[in-house]
């Protein structure tokens, strides 16, 4: 796991991190393992009405291919199996917890519209391919960029700058930049948010390397083969289906090559291919239907490189001409979003409904009704209004149950239940208040009574929206701290001339993976690193450019190391690698990749154009040594044989014996 896990502790404790509701949490458990049961997951599921009509709706869907309509949740379990039940839970209870918030610059609906669109592109390469089971892939699809989501939500203001200076879509270049601003990145985040929810460790994998450059020299066409690369494929499908329209040619000419590569790689003839493709676009749209997100219409995926064309002819531009991302219009950037202001009306009877809605119109409020449990459930999560008028004698006490339910979300919590009921039994009135209620009124009741009731409401809210604003900045403040204590953390830990790791993180990180090493025998090695004549370039040019050859040393050594490979410089011109489950021949290997490129680096700076070489020493854990100072000092004696023998050259530490070239 990267970054350091206090820091996603620091962005827990906040308390403002997306989370699936109580029962899309409780459900996502229960399908962990083969354990659960039909009858458990129904149980949880009727604990929430507005999910409860969603599955109804979905199961009775023409896409479900059955013809008799149901009416029981178990029904719909059977006829719609339980990892798709448990992908609707997965995402109804996200969706509809953070279809809102209050990140200025980002845009709620786009962003779950492309989770959407991802999820479906992974469950159909997931098919195609045989990696994957479809429907864990279709729960990767949807969470892998829920990193975004957590740091708008627990950074608004900060994020919504980050936003508004730089393209998201460009997602290694903004990770790089989320580091800079929070000390840590969205793929980062996400990774811990997929651990902490219980979720398989090959999706967290997947989450942090499928956005980062590609290093493969893999043949042409290769077949998907791992989940990183479908989700990788995944996310490429996406971004065609959420395309705006107004991208330079670069893009669509990206998006072009790609989707052709991926045609070839998935073995399908273009025909095939588009079949696929409207599948996958299909889905989306149901999908989008039944989490109540709008998706648009997207590209022809036929007609990618005519889309390119036409957007060089608009610009001008080259095919292959690189260029910035184009900054969105003012007019597209997405505006703040934030919970309604209007009243809904919950009752059973017409015409309480009718009379309700007009007397509360009369006051210039928003008023919505609704009569059945479901429909009142989705379309208070949908409007989000500040104020509910609650029939409480609804049949089979569903009343209380509406009202429990929307009080386990978010949004329903800052909602102001008025309840009202013909029973004059102080119970019925103590119970409502018991179920969550802010109020209650007595059939039947004077309308100036209610209006004066909700005018008591209104005050109310704009108190808590005021104590929440107040307790925002604190939570802000808070959070800026937070951030600065992991700056200072990471400068602690970090060589300040490099950039890379320090002797205290090489401690810590080569203090990990020992321990991993003494409890379960997982390899990992070392490779010492000594710049040869270094203090020749000292003594002939100045420390000014031994700075700078230090600088651009360490640079092209991070570049060749792959990402769990960890550079560390021990002090003067010696560096370390720590290369965690790593055999002794894996490391040697690296170790001549990084010969062979600091040979061939040539520096340029004033006074000093040319190169450096190494000589590089490798020695793996083993059962010989007590401690891993003597894996240390295996590693330096290899090095210093390097050095002897005529230094750009690697020299490894057989078990108990002397180094030895690593070519002997």
């Amino acid at each position: 796991m990267p970054s350091d896990p206090k820091n996603f502790e620091e962005l827990r404790v906040s308390g403002r991190l997306p989370s699936p509701s109580g029962v899309g949490l409780q459900i996502l458990k229960l399908t962990q393992d083969d354990g659960h049961s039909a009858r458990e997951i129904g149980q949880a599921i009727l604990g929430d009405p507005a999910l409860t009509g969603r599955l109804l709706k979905l199961a009775n869907s023409a896409r479900s291919g059955f013809v008799q309509p149901i009416s029981t949740v178990s029904e719909a379990i059977i006829r719609l199996g339980i990892r798709t039940v448990r992908n609707v839970a997965l995402g109804f209870s996200l969706v509809t917890e953070n279809r809102h918030g209050f990140c200025a610059g980002f845009d709620y609906d786009r962003f779950w519209a492309r989770s959407l669109a991802r999820a479906s592109a992974c469950q159909g390469l997931s098919r195609q391919t045989g990696v994957g089971v479809p429907a864990e892939m279709y729960v990767l699809g949807l969470l892998s960029n829920v990193g975004h989501l957590a740091l708008a939500s627990v950074h608004p203001e900060r994020y919504s700058k980050l936003l508004g200076k730089h393209d998201p879509d460009a997602a290694a270049e903004f990770a790089r930049y989320e580091r800079r601003e929070f000390e840590l990145d969205h793929a980062e985040v996400a990774a811990f948010m997929l651990q902490d929810w219980g979720l398989p460790e090959a999706f967290q994998g997947a989450v942090l390397t499928h956005e980062r450059p590609q290093k493969s020299d893999a043949p042409r066409g290769r077949p998907i083969e791992d989940i990183p690369e479908l989700l990788r494929a995944g996310t490429l499908l996406a971004e065609v289906i959420l395309a705006r329209g107004n991208e330079s040619a670069v893009v669509w000419n990206r998006w072009a090559v790609g989707v052709e590569k991926l045609c070839r790689r998935l073995r399908l003839e273009p025909e095939a291919f588009h079949s696929f493709t409207d599948q996958m676009l299909s889905e989306w749209a149901e999908w989008g239907e039944v989490f109540g997100i709008p998706t648009q219409g997207a590209p022809d995926f036929r007609k990618l490189r005519k889309r390119a064309r036409e957007a060089r002819k608009r610009s001008g531009a080259p095919a292959g001409h690189a260029s910035s991302a184009p900054e969105r219009p003012a007019d597209e950037r997405p505006q703040r979003s934030a919970p309604g202001r209007g009243i809904l009306v919950i009752d059973q009877d017409p015409a309480a409904r009718e009379s309700l809605s007009e007397s509360l119109q009369s006051e210039e409020h928003a008023v919505f009704t609704a009569s059945a449990p479901e429909e009142s459930a989705e379309l208070a999560l949908r409007e989000l209004p500040r104020i509910v008028v609650l029939d409480w004698d609804l049949p089979e006490a569903q009343g209380l149950k509406l009202l429990k339910s929307l009080r386990e979300t978010k949004e329903g919590q800052r909602m102001y239940f008025v309840t009202t009921s013909a029973d004059q039994d102080p119970d019925v009135e103590c119970a409502a208040f018991d179920a969550g209620a802010n109020d209650h009124l007595t059939k039947p009741f004077n309308p100036r009574v209610l209006l004066a009731r909700i005018q008591a409401a209104n005050t109310v809210i704009q108190l808590q929206d005021q104590e929440e604003r107040e307790r925002a900045e604190v939570e802000e403040a808070h959070a800026e701290l937070t951030i600065q204590r992991r700056r200072v953390a990471r400068m602690a830990r970090t060589d300040p001339l490099t950039g890379v790791h320090n002797r205290q993180a090489m401690m810590e990180s080569i203090g990990r993976s020992w321990n991993t090493w003494v409890r379960k025998e997982i390899p990992f090695s070392v490779i010492l690193i000594d710049i040869d004549h270094f203090k020749k370039v000292n003594d002939q040019n100045g420390h000014d450019v031994g700075d700078v050859v230090l600088r651009e040393t360490a640079h092209a050594m991070k570049h060749t190391l792959r990402e769990e490979e960890d550079l560390c410089r021990i002090g003067g011109e010696e560096f370390l690698v720590v290369c965690p489950a790593t055999t002794m021949e894996e490391a040697t290997a690296c170790a001549e990749r990084l010969r062979e490129t600091i040979a061939t680096n040539v520096i340029r700076c004033k006074g000093f154009h040319g190169h450096v070489t190494l000589s590089l020493g490798v020695a793996s854990a083993g059962r010989w040594m007590q401690t891993f100072d003597h894996l240390l000092k295996a590693a330096d004696k290899s090095a210093y044989a390097a050095k002897a023998a005529g230094r750009n050259c690697v020299f490894i530490a057989p078990e108990g014996g002397d180094a030895v070239p690593a070519s002997a």
